[in-house]
């Protein structure tokens, strides 16, 4: 099924370097022009500027592949070229895997940050996991038990990555996702200094004022929140021992309410 689903991949000529890079940039440009205030890099989950990142997936030898610097000069080369073509105050921030790394290359990680820095990103979204170890989606190797496990540690997927961020570039504006349903949780992240920004994608794509429940003084912690269950798979499906199943099954249950939301039908939370 890996095999179907993931064949085995062919390594990017320069040509094709260069023209995903033009990509990037005209798709940035176009979103200036139609009047949208800045954009968001995915650097994470596996997709393709993680791929280059990532020492596990980049085996290049040029000048893209390497060195954690080399590893990094794709992305660098995307924000270089479009701050050319857009607004002076269009923001680009960009969202980085936290999760990838390991104590051997947990410095690569920070030298990508800095990198990152240097080149003025607007904002850093700490994510993490990729669709073979779906940590973004909650999908973890431990369990927790959610009786004896602080509200907080278990909404904030990757706290303790953007805390240490935090610690190292104090004045990156940082934006944590990855877990957050509660207002209990995501004042606790704030409050630990741990970022700047909360991410809420399911809960806003469940409910589109969710922003506006955490927001309202006149609602107590206990229901200024959405608590959400993870999506149903069928009994054969659980059976496989593929994490990436479950994963897929949450981003196509949420990309289907938010379809449902583009047309004015109602949305729902997983049963």
């Amino acid at each position: 099924m890996s095999r179907v689903a993931f064949p085995a991949p062919r390594e990017m000529t320069r040509g094709d370097v260069e023209g995903v890079i033009r990509q990037f940039v005209d798709a940035a440009r176009l979103m200036a022009d139609a009047g949208f205030s800045g954009v968001e890099l995915h650097g994470a989950h596996g997709y393709l500027i993680d791929q280059f990142l990532n020492p596990k997936t980049n085996l290049r030898t040029d000048e893209y592949g390497g060195s954690v610097e080399k590893r990094t000069k794709f992305v660098l080369d995307i924000i270089t070229e479009t701050r050319k073509v857009v607004p002076a105050n269009f923001a680009i921030g960009i969202k980085l895997n936290s999760a990838d790394h390991s104590s051997s290359n947990f410095e690569d990680t920070m030298t990508q940050i800095k990198l990152l820095t240097e080149a003025k990103i607007d904002f850093l979204e700490v994510s993490g996991g990729s669709y073979s170890d779906p940590k973004m989606m909650g999908y973890t190797t431990t369990q927790e038990n959610p009786q004896t496990t602080r509200t907080a540690a278990r909404e904030a997927f990757f706290l303790s990555f953007a805390t240490e961020t935090r610690t190292r570039f104090p004045n990156l504006i940082l934006m944590l996702t990855g877990g957050f349903r509660t207002r209990a949780g995501a004042e606790d992240a704030i409050k630990q200094n741990a970022c700047d920004i909360i991410g809420i994608g399911r809960p806003a794509a469940v409910n589109p004022k969710f922003p506006q429940l955490l927001l309202d003084e006149s609602l107590s912690d206990e229901e200024a929140g959405l608590p959400l269950k993870k999506v149903g798979l069928p009994w054969y499906v659980r059976i496989l021992p593929i994490k990436a199943i479950g994963a897929g099954a949450e981003s196509v249950y949420y990309g289907g309410q938010i379809k449902r939301m583009g047309k004015g039908l109602a949305t729902s939370a997983p049963a």
